[in-house]
């Protein structure tokens, strides 16, 4: 389950719903991404985000933080941390421009960490029916007692 990394440095074809206008306020980010106001102004204040403010100081986003929004949200429902999800961003375009090269490692790298995640998790189980044979839990001798799982 490998990104295919295309040599295409295109600008990736991002489509986004008919009702998203260039520039939307909050109340309609929130009912397109199915993503909270104050989940929204946290993912702002950390810098995942970006947004204007209009002459009436309410908050506006430009469509393109919708991508941006989702890919968090996917992201974080594989394991992936604000932190990671925040270097990964740093290296994209920040004209809302993402080529599908940015794409296929970003897709590379969730793959990746996804792939960790399950390797964690095999092992785990692996050790878990050791466990019960044994059901000791002890600091010293029990893997399972010592695990720290990221």
């Amino acid at each position: 389950m490998t990104a295919n990394l295309a040599t295409n440095a295109s600008i990736l074809d991002i489509h986004f719903p008919s009702t998203i206008e260039e520039y939307t306020p909050i109340a309609k980010l929130t009912r397109e991404s199915s993503v909270s106001a104050s989940r929204l102004r946290y993912y702002e204040s950390r810098g995942l985000i970006k947004s204007v403010r209009k002459a009436n100081g309410k908050r506006q986003y430009h469509r393109f933080m919708v991508w941006r929004i989702n890919f968090i949200s996917l992201a974080q429902r594989i394991g992936c941390t604000l932190e990671e999800i925040d270097v990964l961003f740093t290296r994209l375009p920040t004209d809302g421009h993402v080529t599908k090269q940015d794409w296929f490692r970003l897709v590379a790298y969730c793959e990746d960490h996804l792939m960790k995640k399950i390797d964690t998790l095999q092992w785990l189980d692996a050790e878990l029916g050791e466990c019960f044979n044994c059901g000791c839990l002890s600091p010293r001798h029990c893997k399972l007692a010592c695990l720290e799982i990221s």
